[in-house]
């Protein structure tokens, strides 16, 4: 009884609750409490810390003061840091260019990299890429164009009449001002020439001098100026000497060009921009040769050098090396943005991707995902651009753009709350969705550049062959023709007759009156007669005017000689 009466009075009242650490209640909205903290410390909490290594930031070293890849001291190691100044061709393209674009502020600093004094600047600017715009030779054009050509053909500017110099033979009596300018700059010209002699070319860009992190992508974009300045005016001094028949004079002038293209494509890095630049002036470079080639009475030496001179030409860089700075400056890029704070990062990402939503703008992200991402990215795209063969190499780089678009493409309305859902609640997806992003720029951009370098290949080795049918042509004397068929050209005039870069099979060659047609299939795969939209060549033929011709993707790469004159500067001589 004693212990009944002691149990009932330790037993609690039947009314009492629960202490709360006993509530289930309260348990469960502790948890979610935890739960939800936890979820907004990822969402609105520091971002993940940057990991080094090869599959996040490629580089491992050199290492920063704060821990992270110096991409700028690697660039500049990559470009040529180091250089003897004997050996290199931007002491002289700096005194033939002066002042190379660079700044008053930055000529010390590029001067002490390039192992030089600061020179003292030329007595007078040379701004070759604006010949049209120089007040004398201005005038004097205008005043030529105002006496020799008819009122209804006033249209033509002193731009129009420039380009004709700079891509068809002209005489002193045609230009005058134009020819004293560029006899009164011929030391400058003969240094472009020496230029294009050194074996490497070191210009590095002032930023990544300042150790600028985010300055990388467009690190290699201060050569393109300079380089168009040098082929416009080797350009124009070598139609002069054509003009005035010194064949000689003038493929050394066209032969710098060549040489020049070259050095900047292997002193830019790996990028496609610098890539497509020199692509641009190597273009210049080829049709130059094709006038010279062309050119009446062409001498067997001259004709000789100049298929001995394109054989010797050091190739251009493979098509996978073309990105390999764009590789270092996207995870430069991404390391910047991700560091850099909350409020400016909409900023960075806008310049790349087209969107940036608020909620990638505002909450944590985790930088390694979207390196990783992006890196893959860029080696799968290496990969593509190894493979040898044209046609497939463009399927493989059109595969590799389809997954990448459709990994961006518009959700449907049944999936856009739980898309947004899982973007709130988890940083990996955040920074997954801006790599696939990020990743799905690069690939149309590559499919193009990828063509354009190959078109420019097959002009350079339809170019090559046209060397080699003038030299055969020359060396049998006055009344010697263009061979019958091209392998008529091998051993002598060639090793072995260069193949077609869009098919691998050889080029088409046809005899047609006193020249030729030769062409490559192009990017389609088909032989489309010989037409060219570049040209313009129409079924072999050229036309005399620019029809509508299709594009890069639908037509030919063509040489078709004998070449036509320049109009422009037909009128200029037809005194009224």
């Amino acid at each position: 009884m004693t212990g009944t009466l002691r149990g009932m009075a330790d037993a609690p009242p039947a009314n009492r609750r629960p202490r709360w650490y006993q509530d289930l209640r309260w348990i469960m909205a502790g948890l979610m409490l935890v739960v939800v903290a936890t979820k907004l410390y990822g969402l609105f909490g520091p971002d993940a810390p940057i990991v080094v290594s090869p599959a996040t930031t490629v580089i491992t070293e050199p290492l920063a003061a704060d821990g992270l890849p110096d991409y700028a001291a690697h660039v500049l190691a990559r470009a040529g840091r180091g250089t003897p100044p004997d050996d290199n061709a931007a002491v002289p393209l700096l005194m033939a260019l002066w002042p190379l674009e660079l700044d008053d502020a930055d000529l010390p600093a590029v001067c002490q990299e390039l192992g030089i004094d600061v020179p003292s600047p030329p007595p007078e600017a040379f701004q070759a890429d604006a010949l049209s715009r120089n007040t004398g030779i201005r005038a004097a054009i205008e005043g030529i164009l105002a006496d020799r050509v008819p009122a209804e053909a006033t249209s033509i500017t002193p731009f129009d009449v420039i380009d004709a110099a700079r891509n068809h033979p002209w005489r002193a009596a045609d230009l005058p001002a134009l020819d004293a300018w560029l006899a009164a700059h011929a030391g400058r010209l003969d240094l472009l020439r020496e230029a294009s002699r050194r074996p490497r070319l070191y210009l590095p860009n002032p930023t990544l001098l300042r150790g600028n992190r985010d300055s990388v992508l467009s690190s290699g974009l201060h050569l393109g100026r300079p380089l168009r300045q040098a082929v416009t005016v080797l350009q124009l001094r070598a139609m002069g000497h054509l003009g005035h028949g010194r064949p000689a004079e003038a493929w050394r002038d066209i032969l710098a060009v060549h040489r020049l293209a070259r050095l900047a494509a292997a002193a830019d890095g790996g990028s496609v921009v610098g890539r497509l630049s020199t692509v641009v002036c190597s273009g210049a470079a080829c049709a130059a040769t094709l006038q010279l080639l062309d050119a009446p009475g062409l001498p067997a030496e001259v004709a000789a050098m100049i298929s001995q001179d394109l054989e010797a030409l050091p190739p251009f860089p493979p098509h996978a090396q073309m990105i390999a700075l764009d590789r270092l400056g996207s995870a430069a890029f991404v390391i910047h943005a991700c560091t850099a704070p909350r409020g400016k990062r909409r900023e960075h990402f806008e310049h790349v991707v087209e969107v940036m939503d608020d909620v990638f703008a505002a909450t944590s992200l985790d930088g390694n995902v979207i390196l990783e991402d992006v890196n893959a990215a860029y080696a799968a795209l290496e990969q593509a651009l190894r493979v040898p063969a044209w046609q497939d190499r463009e399927r493989e780089l059109v595969r590799l753009d389809a997954g990448w678009q459709a990994a961006v493409s518009g959700l449907g309305p049944a999936t856009k709350l739980a898309d947004t859902c899982r973007l709130l609640l988890n940083r990996g997806v955040r920074s997954g969705r801006i790599a696939r992003r990020l990743n799905a720029v690069l690939c149309p951009v590559m499919a193009s550049a990828d063509a354009t370098v190959t078109r420019c290949e097959a002009f350079f080795e339809l170019t090559r062959v046209a060397a080699a049918l003038a030299a055969c042509r020359a060396a049998g004397g006055a009344a010697t023709t263009y061979p019958e068929r091209l392998d008529d050209l091998v051993p002598r005039y060639l090793d072995r007759l260069p193949t077609d870069p869009f098919c691998g099979g050889p080029f088409v060659y046809e005899r047609r009156g006193a020249g030729y047609l030769l062409s490559s299939i192009g990017q389609n795969g088909r032989d489309d007669g010989g037409t060219d939209y570049s040209r313009p060549i129409v079924a072999g033929e050229w036309a005399e005017e620019s029809p509508h011709l299709g594009d890069a993707k639908t037509t030919d790469v063509v040489v078709r000689l004998p070449l036509p004159g320049s109009p422009i500067l037909e009128r200029l001589r037809a005194r009224p």
